[in-house]
C-alpha cells in the first residue's frame, strides 16, 4: 500500500497546485473504490488512481460551472456536496474551497464520520426521506453527483424540492441524471418519463429507495417547474463525467434563463489493442480518443510509467473503424499507439501505467491506470463488450 500511496501522491501532484490538501486515504467500505477494483481487475494501484481521477473530473467540471455562474470560487460562499458518500468528490473540492465554506451530507453514519474526522469537512446527516433531514443552513452552491440517477419518482421529486429550498438567493443546484438515451437495451421509457429499477452498486442502502433511474428531459423540467416555479432550469447533455446529463437549477426567480454553459468533461476514448512484440522486444498498445467539445482528436495523449512522464502524443493516426460505433460520429484521425521497450520494464520492480487524454481546453480524462497485465485484460474485456 505504501507504493500505491506514493503513486497516488505523484499523480495528484502533477495535476493539482496544492495536492497536499487532498486526503489520499480511502475508506474500506467505499463502493466507488470497490467499483474501481472491479474495473481494474483487482489491480490495487490502478483502482486507487482511477478513483482519484474520477473525483478530479468532477472538480474540473465544477470549476467551469463556478466560473460561469459566480466568476470563480471567490464569488461562492457556502458549498454543499450532497450524497457525498465517502468523499471521492468532497476531497477534491476541498482543494479549492476552504473548510469553513465546505459542507458534506450523507446518510451512512460511517461515511459521515470519515468525512468529518478524516477529510475534515463539516457534515450534515441525511435521511431516507427529505422530511427526516435536519438542516437550517443555506448554500450558494449544491452539488449532487449520481443521487437522482438512483431515486424512485416520489423521492426524486421530494429531494429536488428540499434541496432547491436550501439555496441562497442567486445560488445554484447542480445535479446529474441518467438520460433516457442510456436506457439498457430492450427497456422502454413510459409516458411518465421515468423508469426506476430496485438495483444498484450500494451494499448499504435499501434498493427500494436507492436503485437505478432513467429520465427524460421533459420529466426533469416538469418536476423542476413544479417544485421551484419560475426558477431557470438548464440542461447540459453528458455534462457530468461525459456520461450523465447535468441539470442546473438557479435560485433566480423570474429571470430569463441564460444559455447553458458549455462544459468540457474531457475527451472520450478507449485502449483497444495490446500485444507483446517479441521481434522488437517491446510492449505495444493503443486505442482512440476524441475531444467531446470539438469532436476532433484531443490535444494530446500523456503516458506515465510509475508516476513519471514517459511519452506525450500529439500526432494521431487514422482509425476509420470507430466511425461505425453507436456513439456520435468521430473523426477518422483519432488513433494513437504506444511502444515500451521490454528492457525498460525489466529495469523496474513495479510498473504502473497511466494513459490520459487531454482536451484542447486542458481537461484530462483517464483512459487507463494500472499494471500492464490489467491493461491486457481491459483490452480483452473491451473486445468482448464487457
Amino acid at each position: 500500500m505504501f507504493l500505491t500511496d506514493e503513486l497516488v501522491a505523484r499523480f495528484l501532484k502533477r495535476r493539482l497546485e496544492h495536492a497536499d490538501r487532498v486526503v489520499r486515504e480511502i475508506h474500506s467500505r467505499d463502493d466507488m473504490l470497490r467499483y474501481a477494483m472491479i474495473q481494474s481487475s483487482g489491480d490495487v494501484a490502478g483502482a486507487h488512481l482511477d478513483y482519484m481521477a474520477n473525483g478530479l473530473v468532477v472538480l474540473q467540471t465544477m470549476r467551469q460551472l463556478v466560473r460561469w455562474r459566480f466568476g470563480g470560487w471567490d464569488g461562492v460562499g457556502a458549498v454543499l456536496d450532497f450524497a457525498a458518500g465517502f468523499g471521492r468528490v468532497t476531497r477534491m473540492i476541498s482543494h479549492d474551497v476552504p473548510d469553513e465554506r465546505l459542507w458534506a451530507s450523507e446518510i451512512d453514519p460511517a461515511a459521515l464520520e470519515f468525512l468529518s474526522d478524516t477529510i475534515g469537512v463539516r457534515t450534515i446527516a441525511s435521511a431516507a426521506h427529505p422530511s427526516g433531514m435536519d438542516c437550517l443552513n443555506q448554500f450558494d452552491l449544491i452539488l449532487v453527483s449520481s443521487l437522482f440517477s438512483h431515486l424512485p419518482e416520489s423521492l426524486f421529486i421530494a429531494w429536488l424540492e428540499r434541496l432547491a429550498g436550501l439555496l441562497q438567493p442567486g445560488g445554484m443546484l447542480a445535479f446529474s441524471v441518467h438520460d433516457k438515451a442510456l436506457l439498457p437495451t430492450g427497456a422502454v421509457m413510459p409516458k411518465c418519463g421515468i423508469i426506476f429499477q430496485p438495483t444498484s452498486e450500494s451494499r448499504v442502502l435499501d434498493a427500494e429507495i436507492y436503485g437505478s433511474t432513467w429520465v427524460t428531459e421533459d420529466f426533469v423540467r416538469r418536476v423542476a417547474s413544479d417544485v421551484a416555479p419560475s426558477r431557470p432550469c438548464l440542461r447540459v447533455p453528458r455534462g457530468h463525467c461525459g456520461y450523465q446529463d447535468l441539470y442546473l437549477l438557479l435560485e433566480t426567480p423570474g429571470v430569463k434563463a441564460p444559455s447553458p454553459p458549455q462544459i468540457d468533461p474531457g475527451p472520450e476514448g478507449i485502449i483497444d489493442h495490446y500485444e507483446v512484440d517479441q521481434e522488437n522486444d517491446c510492449v505495444v498498445f493503443g486505442g482512440w480518443s476524441v475531444d467531446r467539445v470539438t469532436r476532433r482528436a484531443p490535444s494530446s495523449i500523456v503516458v506515465e510509467l510509475s508516476g513519471e512522464e514517459y511519452q506525450t502524443i500529439e500526432e494521431f493516426e487514422n482509425r476509420p473503424d470507430v466511425r461505425h460505433s453507436k456513439t456520435p460520429v468521430r473523426p477518422e484521425k483519432c488513433g494513437f499507439g504506444v511502444r515500451i521497450p521490454l528492457q525498460l520494464l525489466l529495469q523496474r520492480h513495479h510498473v504502473t501505467v497511466t494513459v490520459e487524454a487531454v482536451s484542447t481546453g486542458g481537461v484530462r480524462s483517464l483512459l487507463f491506470a494500472g499494471e500492464l497485465p490489467a491493461l491486457h485484460l481491459r483490452v480483452v474485456r473491451t473486445r468482448c463488450g464487457l
